[in-house]
């Protein structure tokens, strides 16, 4: 993630911060120019800004496309269904959930992704639902992506039920950005390697034949567990269930770690090791990793910044931040990633 800065005082303002706390300004993410706008200075004309209509609720900052007909931005737009606003802590929960789903979304318009809502385009565009499973006839919630509709249990967004089902799941990872991180790799499944025959052709011969019973793959994984040497080939144990799965996983950590390099990068953050070590590597901010083409070169940087944050974590007493070895099958399935995300790029550039 950028790290941010008031337009009007030049403070550091957070990608969230609706308020410049230190000159009191409004502040409004401007995904067209990637950058904070300021709005409602005393000192200077007030900024024509058209900003998002979600934020009167408290869950969004960003402005409005110029170019589109809306009082949501593109991120907002994307919503059809949001919590039960009467529900307790339905407020809350959404907040943090519109948190981590702009960061995703954020990730998608920085690699030049195609991004559209189910209302402007039906066949290929992206709804979210957010449901809680107090508001189920079956009292539960299932997680997941199916024909561009993406569906979150908002329990999710609560710290300790997020938790409890990790350590039910035997996951070394659960978060909301992860979530959305790993459902929205499904929907650019079926928009980038589905329907293209070149793309799909290469999928299977990384990740498998996604043509198996996916039911049964997943069944069996429920009643088996994974394979136990699956550590030799996938970047999780869930990345074993299926081809799928696979993607899904290997898309959500290239984005983790891409989001990680940009957030060093922005720091100005420089990792070096002395050479009498036995090891010698360092980290510097040299190319924008969200447009850069060199996969091995971003690879390679993501180890040397995961080793440092997960030392720092350890430090402190806490949890590996990023508590993954990628084995070799794993790293070129990433690079595959790589591969679909770069091509966005190129395309935006055009």
């Amino acid at each position: 993630m950028k790290i941010f800065s008031c337009p009007n005082c030049g403070s550091v303002a957070y990608f969230e911060n609706t308020l410049c706390s230190a000159c009191g300004v409004g502040l409004a993410y401007c995904p067209e120019s990637n950058s904070l706008t300021f709005f409602g200075n005393s000192q200077a004309p007030e900024n024509k800004v058209a900003l998002c209509s979600n934020r009167q609720a408290g869950v969004c900052n960003w402005t409005i496309d110029s170019k589109v007909n809306s009082d949501l931005c593109i991120a907002c737009s994307l919503n059809h269904v949001i919590p039960n606003l009467d529900e307790y802590h339905a407020s809350d929960r959404w907040r943090e959930i519109e948190q981590a789903k702009h960061r995703v979304v954020y990730s998608c318009l920085r690699f030049g992704l195609p991004i559209a809502s189910k209302l402007s385009d039906p066949e290929g565009g992206l709804s979210f639902r957010f449901l809680s499973g107090e508001s189920s006839s079956t009292g539960t919630v299932m997680t997941g992506h199916s024909n561009g509709i993406i569906t979150l249990d908002i329990a999710e967004a609560d710290p300790a039920s997020r938790e409890a089902r990790r350590v039910q799941m035997g996951e070394p990872y659960r978060t909301l950005v992860g979530h959305f991180r790993h459902e929205i790799g499904h929907y650019y499944w079926d928009r980038l390697v589905s329907p293209d025959v070149e793309q799909l052709e290469q999928f299977r011969s990384l990740f498998g034949d996604e043509r198996d019973d996916y039911g049964k793959s997943l069944k069996d994984h429920h009643e088996s567990g994974p394979p136990k040497n699956w550590p030799s080939s996938f970047v999780t144990a869930y990345a074993s269930v299926h081809p799928w799965e696979d993607f899904a996983e290997s898309w959500a950590h290239y984005f983790h770690l891409v989001d990680l390099l940009e957030t060093s990068m922005e720091l100005h953050l420089e990792i070096d090791r002395d050479a009498d070590s036995g090891l010698t590597w360092r980290l510097d901010r040299t190319y924008d990793p969200y447009s850069h083409p060199e996969f091995n070169q971003i690879f390679e940087d993501s180890k040397t910044l995961t080793l440092a944050v997960n030392s720092l974590n350890r430090s402190m007493g806490q949890p590996d931040l990023y508590p993954f070895v990628v084995p070799t099958p794993a790293v070129e399935k990433l690079e595959f990633v790589h591969r679909l995300t770069f091509k966005g790029n190129q395309e935006v550039a055009s």
